[in-house]
């Protein structure tokens, strides 16, 4: 809710943006609605008797009018401040239930002249001139940079985060190109909606562009927001033209490396043997093994072009670049064997040389946490199978996830416990609230960073991986662990989570 000045401003930008212009709608909406004498007397007063307190006397009113010919119209050019379901606090709900019942039993058909209306959303424009004249107003001549990603949080939202703070703090003006992410990814046309924001996606909802064909006006809207560079960050959900903002804007792009989208159409090296194994690190084959990968399972494929187009892609978008910047040595040699003539930064993206007290597990039973969301990719199938077999043997082994899982039934039937979904302030008070003796991160991918070790270790846990991916270089590096070998089955993985010390 906007304070009195910040109303005014939008209320100066939407008359700047939208001046005297007019779109019809089928209602007015009560908060804000003027109407002329003659159309009042000649409708009559709201109708009390039938709509008690209130919610929907104004519909019924709108209604009665445009069968007396009248219509009814949104002014764009005004903005006006409401927080909706104040006026009768608990009895809201209540009364919008019985008086909508009532409009569309007078009304019969008034639900889908709604629903008509908001599908067709004829205010959209004006809604988004009035998002673009806020950001223009932000910006004022202050230098931007293009973000380029996806919507989906996790380590990419994280980082960036930290980077879009970072650039205000230099006094640039941070804008962030994400995806419109669809409720139902399943049914969603693919690639989605490109949407501007300064970070966060909500902020201005009405900045939608739908690739292509939107592309002109995203370009002009950039140019009059002063974007002197492009950063690079992540493509999915994307449409292809986007990687071309750069160069179509002549100025220069900077890539930064999340995962192995350029040469891996699944992006993160993983596959199945059969389409019943569990997902598996691919070990990085030849060209005609992803291929082989690709044609077998599409599922989690990301992208559509042949392994050798992709390859001469994303070169020839790595070569262009003005900087390149991977988390660790192990990122680097692995973009390397495959585009050997670019020039990286090596950047990790936290300070891991900063002090941790570790403490040391407990004797007997022990518990093991894992933080984050664990699903396929983050060792769902590990910890499932681990979980079985502390069953099937009796051990003094337990695992308790900080966070939420692909599918939690059978894990907590296997006897894991399960915290859920935690914000990010909450993450330290769970672990030492869970009382675990170290923590475990079974990703089954060569993770680029990971940030879960990095809470793992500030939480005090002494922490277990798979010999693989910058999480198995983090902990060799820090000493702050334990590196098991890739593969290795439950049984093993058990014995030794049992008789580590440190």
């Amino acid at each position: 809710m906007p304070d009195l000045a910040t109303a005014n401003l939008y209320n100066h930008l939407a008359l700047t943006a939208n001046g005297s212009a007019t779109v019809e709608i089928p209602t007015g909406v009560g908060f804000c609605m003027y109407i002329r004498h003659d159309c009042l007397s000649a409708t009559g007063n709201f109708r009390s008797e039938i709509f008690a307190q209130g919610y929907g006397e104004e519909n019924d009113f709108c209604i009665r009018a445009r069968h007396l010919g009248y219509r009814h119209v949104a002014a764009v050019g005004a903005y006006v401040a409401h927080q909706g379901g104040v006026s009768f606090k608990s009895s809201t709900n209540a009364l919008v239930s019985r008086n909508s019942k009532i409009i569309n039993r007078i009304y019969p058909g008034y639900n889908d002249l709604i629903k008509e209306h908001i599908a067709e959303d004829s205010l959209a424009p004006f809604r988004a001139a009035l998002d673009k004249a806020r950001l223009c107003h932000i910006q004022r001549g202050i230098k931007s940079v293009l973000f380029i990603s996806r919507a989906d949080g996790g380590g990419v939202a994280k980082y960036i985060d930290s980077a879009l703070s970072n650039l205000r703090a230099q006094g640039l003006n941070p804008l962030l190109l994400t995806t419109k992410f669809p409720k139902n990814t399943k049914h969603a046309p693919y690639p989605w909606p490109s949407l501007l924001c300064t970070g966060e996606p909500k902020d201005y909802p009405n900045l939608t562009f739908t690739m292509p064909r939107d592309l002109e006006a995203l370009l002009l809207l950039l140019g009059e927001l002063n974007v002197v560079r492009v950063e690079m960050h992540h493509m999915l959900g994307q449409h292809e033209v986007v990687r071309n903002i750069a160069e179509a804007l002549k100025i220069p792009q900077c890539i930064t490396i999340h995962d192995y989208a350029s040469f891996c159409p699944r992006v993160n090296l993983l596959n199945r043997s059969d389409p019943e194994s569990p997902l598996r690190y691919c070990g990085e084959p030849d060209v005609a093994g992803c291929t082989k990968c690709c044609s077998q399972d599409k599922q989690g494929v990301f992208e559509t072009l042949p392994i050798n187009d992709l390859l001469e892609r994303s070169r020839k978008e790595l070569l262009r670049a003005k900087r390149i910047l991977v988390p660790s040595k192990d990122v680097a040699r692995r973009l390397l064997r495959h585009f050997p003539a670019i020039s990286l930064e090596i950047t990790p993206w936290e300070d891991d040389q900063q002090p941790f007290t570790l403490k040391r597990p407990r004797s007997g039973k022990r518990r093991i946490a894992l933080i984050g969301g664990i699903g396929p990719q983050k060792g769902f199938d590990v910890l499932y199978d681990c979980a079985r077999d502390i069953q099937r043997r009796h051990l003094p082994l337990e695992f308790v996830v900080i966070g939420s899982t692909a599918d939690d039934a059978p894990l907590l039937e296997a006897g894991v416990l399960i915290s859920g979904a935690y914000t990010a302030d909450e993450v330290y008070d769970l672990v030492a609230e869970s009382q675990a003796d170290f923590a475990f991160v079974p990703s089954i991918c060569p993770e680029t960073w990971g940030f879960v070790l990095s809470e793992a270790w500030r939480a005090g846990l002494y922490t277990v991986v798979f010999d693989l991916g910058t999480q198995a270089e983090r902990v060799r590096a820090t000493g702050r662990g334990a590196v098991l070998p890739l593969g290795l089955p439950p049984e093993r993985i058990n014995n030794a989570l049992m008789s580590i010390t440190f």
